[in-house]
């Protein structure tokens, strides 16, 4: 994991927020390209529960409400943040750390049952939430915040590009 810490430190600026934000975009980019190449070259539909996804769509503040606010809340403290505090408080080596965020990452997926085009991407996805909430725990900061803030910042302009 130093290496990959030591790759973000290198590509990131040292400004606290401007990290954030070049975080945030960066996690969007890859994101992006994930779900081309996912419904692009494996022709994974991304989305095929439509059902849930109609429930959702039936009013946009509540779509706003659970894409943007609640549901990147939720998954940062339950996916996310939980697991590294419990995961920091009670490891024994760093020689698991790759096996914990493969094994949460995978839950992430997992629960977002749109598709399994959407749980490959989410699965992706969680692998960048869980490194930096590694990264930002093992630099001893804030690591809810950040990664709350990213995640944010990604279903909103989902949000906002699946409203047109």
């Amino acid at each position: 994991m130093e290496t990959i810490y030591k790759f973000i430190d290198k590509l990131t600026p040292t400004n606290y927020y401007l990290k954030l934000i070049t975080l945030s975009i960066s996690c969007l980019l890859i994101s992006i390209v994930c779900n081309i190449i996912i419904s692009d070259l494996f022709h994974f539909e991304l989305v095929n529960n439509h059902k849930a996804i109609n429930i959702i769509k039936k009013s946009k503040i509540i779509q706003f409400l659970t894409t943007v606010i609640l549901g990147p809340f939720t998954e940062t403290i339950l996916l996310q943040w939980l697991p590294v505090y419990f995961y920091n408080e009670y490891k024994k080596s760093n020689k698991t750390d790759h096996i914990f965020i493969l094994i949460f990452s995978l839950i992430f997926g997992l629960l977002h049952t749109y598709g399994i085009g959407y749980q490959i991407s989410t699965f992706i996805i969680g692998l960048m939430y869980l490194t930096l909430t590694m990264y930002y725990a093992d630099k001893k900061q804030n690591f809810y915040f950040p990664i709350v803030l990213i995640h944010v910042f990604n279903n909103l302009v989902v949000f906002i590009a699946s409203s047109r």
